[in-house]
């Protein structure tokens, strides 16, 4: 209780920095402004509403199996989304049709006041790790009910405060057991495993497998800051032995692709995918500016490197690349994806990477041996193929929302 209120005032007197914190997050968008202060910028939907929150794409894709079913049984329910990331309004309306989208209010006492009073949430699926202490205090003060989804241990200080807010967990792999409480606590399969193959163009991957045709293919997929650097580097390399080499580059956040671009011009000569043009024969190095395509490159090529993975940022599902039969080699911080990391690992499905170094090694290892691909692409599918499917993975959650939405 004491920390509790400790933390609550300190945010109180914080006041002033929270504004401050939601008018730069909003300077574009006024919505988004009005969002991070609590205040709702659509009304309420008549009947029960769920909030979903994820902090992530990966995490909301992998509820979109389990939202279709928990519709198709209450038809008249409404979704409010919430999430935290830049540009995430456009993927959830892709994602989510009908379901309404809102920027997650700032941690501060009177901002989730303001929310919680307009949106009243009959249930509330929270994901993964993305805990604040103060949103969940609040709704656990107010009784409303809170099922954590595909849950891991998080390094927050606030951890063991906010694990009462919940009460249900299911967590995303059974190695997180021990770090929660028992009686509440349950492994019912990792829902990340329900998601879709990647979509793509039929036509679109047509024309550039047929403008590859006998060019060697290098893919550095969801990377972050300091990971460009390292791509260049292992690109010049490879270039020393396979001069017609095309190197793709799809940052984790494309509003960085014209940094990547000015990075890359120091060793090679790169061009934009929104310049809507295939490679010419003296473009080595594709950097990829929109959300979407990624399953293009992961269907068009024969292996990626999965950033996130050699700067700690906690690497990204490698779960999308084996749906589309693309080996992955990956550095070791994978840490957001542990679970899925030991299930590859344990059927020697995934690549490891080292070093920056290592990096050029491999992927030239990959080049050379086509072999060694095929055969990391089967196992890497049959890892996916072998879990649990999305009716199985999520039934005993369904029950549990039915319970609450039914009562």
């Amino acid at each position: 209780m004491l920390l509790k209120a400790l933390y609550r005032g300190l945010c109180i007197l914080a006041t002033p920095f929270f504004f401050l914190l939601a008018w730069y997050f909003g300077r574009r968008n006024p919505d988004v402004f009005l969002q991070r202060r609590g205040m709702a910028t659509v009304a309420r939907p008549v009947g029960s509403l769920v909030w979903i929150h994820g902090a992530s794409r990966g995490e909301l894709m992998a509820l979109k199996a389990l939202c279709q079913k928990i519709k198709e049984l209450n038809p008249s329910l409404s979704f409010l989304i919430t999430t935290s990331s830049p540009a995430s309004g456009d993927f959830v309306a892709k994602l989510f049709p009908g379901a309404i989208h809102q920027y997650l209010p700032l941690d501060h006492p009177f901002y989730i006041q303001s929310f919680l009073d307009h949106w009243q949430p009959n249930l509330v699926l929270w994901l993964e790790c993305d805990f604040w202490p103060i949103t969940l205090w609040a709704m656990e003060q107010r009784h409303i009910k809170v099922l954590l989804l595909n849950a891991r241990v998080s390094k927050t200080p606030f951890f063991a405060s906010i694990l009462p807010c919940f009460q249900k967990i299911f967590v995303n792999h059974p190695s997180e057991l021990a770090f929660f409480p028992q009686d509440r606590s349950s492994f019912q399969g990792n829902l990340k495993y329900t998601v879709a193959p990647l979509a793509y163009d039929p036509e679109q991957l047509a024309a550039w497998q047929e403008a590859l045709v006998g060019r060697p293919m290098f893919l550095a997929a969801s990377t972050h800051k300091g990971e460009e650097a390292m791509v260049l580097s292992a690109h010049q390399r490879l270039k020393e032995e396979f001069p017609n080499l095309l190197t793709v580059v799809v940052p984790r956040h494309p509003a960085r692709a014209l940094d990547v671009l000015h990075q890359m011009e120091a060793g090679s000569s790169p061009f934009l995918y929104s310049a809507g043009m295939l490679p010419a024969e003296d473009q080595d190095m594709l950097v990829v500016d929109a959300f979407g395509v990624l399953g293009l490159f992961y269907a068009l090529a024969p292996f990626a490197f999965l950033g996130g993975s050699l700067v700690k940022v906690g690497g990204h599902t490698l779960i999308e690349p084996a749906l589309l039969k693309c080996a992955v080699a990956t550095g070791p911080y994978v840490f957001n994806n542990q679970g899925i990391y030991d299930d590859f690992k344990a059927k020697d499905a995934v690549l490891w990477v080292s070093s920056p170094a290592d990096l050029a090694s491999q992927m030239r290892t990959l080049l050379l041996e086509p072999w060694t691909v095929q055969t990391l692409q089967e196992r890497a599918y049959r890892v996916v193929a072998e879990q649990l499917g999305a009716e199985t993975l999520s039934s005993q959650i369904i029950v549990e929302i039915q319970g609450v939405l039914t009562p």
